[in-house]
Formats: structure tokens, C-alpha cells, sequence
């Protein structure tokens, strides 16, 4: 995934975190602001948004590196890749535990947090943690061999 550009990179990573985004959007449906003299569930709407735009990222990208010439590997040995689950798990965890939905304090150190674990798997590339890929039933081995860089593949 090094030859994605950035922008994609976090849809892709946006993707990986669908799932919290629609649970957070049905929680916040009963937290409406005015807009236009009309009380609409704003946050739920923008959630609802990002979901949409990161699945539908994903699917395309899947798309295009499906339609890539496959590349014949003779690898040594194989992992499945489930590392970092621990901070993805944090981020779905923060809003259940500490998280008062109307105030904007508890809102901007959430995007806070949410930034910087975005930052830290977009730049080391482990855009492959993600519940996304599962449900689509793709699973995610990273391969070794003589000669050959580590690689992510992934197999449905």
C-alpha cells in the first residue's frame, strides 16, 4: 500500500473505523443543533457522510488492486497481520467509557486521538487493520522469503 497516495491513505484508514462512525451516528441522532432555524442531527449526518465516502474508497481501491497482474511469490513463511489491534480497539473503546456526546472539549480530544493513530497507520502503512476488509472477507497475511521484502497481500 506504499504507492497509494495520502489522501486515499486516510479514506482507507476512515474505512477502518466505519463501523464506530455508524455506532457513534445512531448514539448521536438525539443530539440536534439548530441550523436554519431547524434542529437536525448534524453530527449523525456528517458520520453518515464519512462512512459513505471511506467504504466507498475502499471498495474502489479493492477494485483496482484486483485488477492488478498478480505478482508470483515463493514465500518462506506467512503471518497473519493482527498487530496494532490494540490502539485500533482503543479508539472504538474512548467514546463508550469517557465520552460526553455534547461537549465539544471531549469531541476535539477525540479527534485528537483519532488523528494521531490515523497519522501513526498511514505513515507506517498498516492500513490493512480493518474490520472493513473482513466483512468484506478478505484476510490479511503478510508473507517472508529468501530475497524477497516482507509483503501484504491480501486473500479472499
Amino acid at each position: 500500500m506504499t504507492n497509494i497516495r495520502s489522501p486515499i491513505k486516510w479514506l482507507l484508514f476512515g474505512s477502518s473505523y466505519s463501523p464506530l462512525f455508524i455506532i457513534l451516528a445512531f448514539k448521536l441522532m438525539d443530539v440536534k443543533f439548530a441550523t436554519f432555524g431547524i434542529k437536525t442531527p448534524f453530527l449523525s449526518i456528517i458520520l453518515g457522510i464519512l462512512t459513505f465516502l471511506s467504504i466507498i474508497t475502499l471498495i474502489a481501491v479493492l477494485r483496482i488492486f484486483k485488477d492488478r497482474e498478480p505478482t508470483i511469490l515463493e514465500p518462506s513463511d506467512y503471518s497473519r497481520r493482527n498487530d496494532m489491534i490494540t490502539e485500533y480497539l482503543l479508539v472504538y473503546i474512548y467514546p463508550f467509557i469517557v465520552f460526553n456526546y455534547e461537549s465539544l472539549w471531549n469531541w476535539v480530544s477525540f479527534l485528537i486521538l483519532f488523528l494521531v493513530i490515523g497519522l501513526l497507520h498511514v505513515k507506517s502503512n498498516y492500513l490493512f487493520i480493518n474490520p472493513s476488509l473482513a466483512f468484506f472477507g478478505y484476510d490479511v497475511i503478510e508473507v517472508n522469503g529468501e530475497g524477497l521484502n516482507s509483503k501484504i497481500i491480501l486473500a479472499k
